[in-house]
């Protein structure tokens, strides 16, 4: 699963061969009367999508990492937003992510992790990068966590031991509108809206800083 903001640049794909190819499997399907042979193309895609995360998250860490060998004067981040469009807040998540698999995790427990969306990995890595340890037992809960809510749990109330709380007011911000919500007791209340979209350097700055440094959930 992509963990891409709506802070990183639109690249242009060329989407007809894909386009072309699916007519083609679902005309193929109906002639046989075989809904698996397209189900089968949807599973083959939803790996593809998995390893592409994985993929970028290792090509970023690595590039990261032997920067200096490069001989570019450039910033990092700076030159990859430029030329692959990626914001800097969305590869420092992927950075993070293959730190945690390749420097941190038990031997025995990265190849589990490459399993995962990167979604679920995120809360992790955030909490080593933030210096927290994971005990063997709490790396036992998370292997046998069923989805990223649950881990996000035993990273913030074991992990880092927050205590949980009914009355606990969480702000979340929805990165597909820019809407901002306020949660507690099950209830949702709107709070207001960030101009996402907006073309000024100075905007979107802004909201790099309010989304990265205040304890919002980014969804």
């Amino acid at each position: 699963m992509s963990i891409m903001s709506s802070f990183d640049q639109p690249i242009y794909a060329n989407t007809e061969w894909i386009e072309q190819k699916v007519d083609e499997i679902i005309n193929k399907s109906l002639e046989e009367h075989d809904v698996f042979i397209a189900l089968n193309a949807c599973k083959e895609l939803t790996t593809v999508s998995k390893l592409s995360g994985l993929g970028l998250a290792k090509f970023l860490y690595l590039i990261k990492k032997n920067w200096h060998k490069y001989n570019v004067e450039e910033n990092f981040d700076d030159v990859v937003y430029a030329y692959i469009g990626v914001h800097k807040h969305t590869v420092d998540r992927y950075v993070k992510v293959y730190e945690l698999i390749a420097e941190y995790a038990p031997s025995e427990v990265a190849p589990t992790l490459k399993q995962y969306n990167m979604n679920m990995l995120i809360p992790i890595a955030n909490a080593v990068a933030e210096g927290f340890d994971v005990s063997e037992k709490q790396w036992e809960k998370i292997l046998e966590a069923p989805d990223a809510n649950t881990i996000s749990t035993i990273v913030r109330e074991e992990i880092k031991e927050i205590p949980p709380r009914k009355s606990l007011l969480l702000i979340v911000f929805h990165e597909s509108d820019g809407t901002i919500w306020a949660w507690q007791n099950n209830t949702r209340h709107y709070v207001g809206k960030l101009e996402i979209d907006a073309e000024d350097n100075y905007v979107k700055r802004a909201i790099e800083r309010i989304t990265t440094n205040s304890k919002m959930i980014i969804k």
